[in-house]
C-alpha cells in the first residue's frame, strides 16, 4: 500500500495545481512532482504530467533546480 504526504501545492490557475509529495511504495520512498486538475465534481485528480523519483536522488534534483535558477538569473 502507498502512503502520500503532501509537501506543497502550487496553483497554476485554470483549475490546475502542481503538487510536491513524498510517497512510499513497497517500502521505498519517492519524491513525486505532479500536475493535478479539478474535475467537474470539484475533485482534484492527478494527470500523467509529472515525475516520481527515488527519494535518494533528492539532493541531485535540488542541485539541478538551483543550477537552473542561477542560469535564469544570468
Amino acid at each position: 500500500m502507498s502512503e502520500d504526504v503532501e509537501i506543497k501545492s502550487i496553483d497554476r490557475g485554470y483549475g490546475k495545481t502542481v503538487k510536491v509529495k513524498i510517497s512510499t511504495w513497497k517500502e521505498i520512498k519517492y519524491i513525486d512532482i505532479r500536475e493535478y486538475y479539478t474535475s467537474d465534481s470539484e475533485e482534484e485528480l492527478p494527470t500523467k504530467k509529472g515525475v516520481r523519483l527515488p527519494f535518494d536522488t533528492l539532493d541531485e534534483l535540488i542541485e539541478a533546480l538551483n543550477e537552473a535558477k542561477e542560469r535564469s538569473e544570468e
